[in-house]
């Protein structure tokens, strides 16, 4: 029968490396959406650029 402290430890292990990959998937969303949005954007900048000059 394992220990209460050590299943409480590997508890917490579990939420933080959940949170962590939690975090790490919200970071490449977010990249990915401003990736995304940055390409739709791009041919009306360059539109932009090419009339500036």
């Amino acid at each position: 029968m394992p220990d209460l402290k050590d299943l409480w430890r590997l508890v917490q292990v579990m939420n933080e490396i959940k949170a962590c990959r939690f975090t790490v998937i919200m970071l490449v969303a977010l990249i990915t959406g401003l990736a995304f949005a940055i390409e739709k954007a791009l041919p009306g900048v360059a539109a932009i650029i090419q009339a500036c000059r």
